[in-house]
């Protein structure tokens, strides 16, 4: 939210591309500012829903989700997340939430009276496009669609990356952005210009 109107406010303009990985390529249906996004290219993007992960990221997520969270929440008033190796450690409310998010599908709306109280999810009309890899075990192709739902008046398409098509032994959850993964670039660049 504040970031848009950073971004509008400093460059005078009355709309921004928005590129968000993970994340911040899921959450714009929580933002009240959503009219200032001309369009969303969500890399990694998806619900993160149990249901829909592979790997062992299938396995850990509802370890960490169900036991790690709520006890390091209670013991250590956060959320260990790095406990299990499934990034960084976060704040208590935000580990709360993300347990409400990706419970089911439906990803942010799940949370909707709960800890969320504003839902624009419906008003949106920005395009979305969906970057995510084959070898990504969050981003599968189940959740990036199940999050595409959560938005269901904004156009909207998937592009799907697979490591060994560019040359790479991995692309995953988080190596999009890596020196390495240069190639990558390119696509986002190129869902930008037919913006």
């Amino acid at each position: 939210m504040s970031a848009i109107d950073f971004l509008t406010d400093k460059t005078n303009s009355a709309q921004i591309h928005l590129i968000g990985h993970s994340a911040g390529g899921q959450l714009l249906g929580l933002a009240p500012n959503h009219a200032k996004v001309k369009n969303v290219v969500a890399i990694a993007g998806s619900s993160g829903s149990l249901k829909g992960l592979n790997g062992k990221s299938k396995y850990l997520a509802p370890i960490m989700l169900k036991i790690v969270f709520p006890v390091s929440t209670l013991f250590k008033g956060y959320a260990s997340a790095k406990a299990v190796g499934m990034g960084e450690n976060l704040p208590k409310g935000v580990g709360q939430e993300w347990c409400e998010y990706c419970s089911k599908g439906g990803y942010a709306i799940n949370a909707i009276g709960k800890t969320v109280f504003e839902d624009f999810h419906a008003e949106i009309h920005s395009p979305i496009t969906a970057i995510h890899a084959t070898d990504d075990e969050i981003a599968t192709l189940h959740n990036v669609k199940d999050l595409l739902r959560t938005f269901p008046n904004s156009p909207s398409q998937i592009v799907t990356l697979a490591p060994k098509a560019y040359g790479l032994r991995s692309i995953g959850h988080m190596e999009m952005f890596k020196p390495s993964h240069q190639q990558l670039w390119t696509v986002i660049a190129d869902q930008l210009k037919a913006a």
